[in-house]
């Protein structure tokens, strides 16, 4: 047994090599976040959970700069914040279609200085185009928990698995320098919708911000999906998150979770 577990840690390094080698061979090494200096304002991330209709009152745009990620940028809060940096991370983004190029674009018309963050291993990401498109080293699959050094993530050499933009999110921030970062929109309870019909059909209110729809996830485009899979993704969401929240102590930036439901167990939760 003790063989089969020692076979199974080196193993377990290989897809991170991997990434290592790939992105070396399509020079994008060079592309990899530098750690800068702190600029002395907070960072706020803008996630989309449905709190953040209640809590954003608390957000002082005077004072921070600010981060929103995915679909947000359609909306008009988009437009009234004007965030310094956006991050993508939904596949369905990365498609070469009209619509994708018009939110590009919208990015840019909003604040043409905003920076667009997206994952290095997207191969088919062909309109992100320019120097406020930046490549964040990132790995196709969930490395064993163990692996994960944050020494390694120091030198950019190693990254959390980005299932959950919110986790791009915070290690792009954490990587910017920001020394302090506010959380908000970051419920991440969806799983408490979850339901399953009489065909046996996984479903849930897809809910976020700026509304809601009711999705049927075993119709989708998920192979082999069930309530496992669905369990396995939630645990791995977690665990990233928490990988966050070490290599954050260990860089000694302060996350504060502004969201006032959440599911988060790794951040400080704000107290007025």
């Amino acid at each position: 047994m003790n063989t089969f577990y020692r076979i199974y840690e080196k193993l377990s390094w290989i897809p991170w090599l991997a990434e290592v080698v790939d992105s070396t061979i399509n020079g994008e090494i060079k592309d990899r976040l530098p750690l800068q200096k702190d600029n002395g304002k907070p960072l706020s991330v803008i996630l989309n959970g449905p709190s953040l209709n209640r809590t954003l009152h608390y957000l002082d745009r005077s004072n921070t700069d600010i981060m929103m990620v995915n679909h947000a940028v359609k909306t008009k809060l988009y437009e009234e914040l004007r965030p310094e940096y956006v991050c993508f991370a939904d596949p369905l983004l990365f498609k070469p279609c009209i619509r994708n190029y018009n939110l590009q674009k919208r990015i840019k018309d909003v604040n043409e200085n905003t920076i667009l963050f997206y994952p290095g291993n997207v191969k088919d990401a062909v309109l992100l185009k320019g120097k406020n498109a930046k490549k964040v080293f990132s790995l196709k699959k969930l490395l064993d928990i163990e692996v994960y050094s944050v020494k390694l993530l120091e030198k950019n050499l190693l990254a959390p698995y980005f299932i959950n933009v919110g986790i791009m999110a915070l290690y792009v921030g954490i990587q910017l320098g920001y020394k302090k970062i506010y959380l908000y929109g970051a419920d991440l309870s969806m799983f408490k919708q979850l339901t399953l019909n009489e065909n046996l059909e996984i479903e849930s209110d897809d809910i976020h911000y700026y509304g809601k729809q009711r999705v049927n996830y075993s119709k989708g485009d998920r192979n082999g999906y069930d309530m496992t899979y669905e369990m396995k993704t939630w645990y791995e969401t977690f665990s990233q998150f928490r990988i966050i929240a070490k290599y954050a102590e260990a860089e000694s930036v302060k996350i504060v979770n502004m969201s006032d439901e959440t599911m988060l167990d790794c951040f400080e939760r704000f107290k007025e």
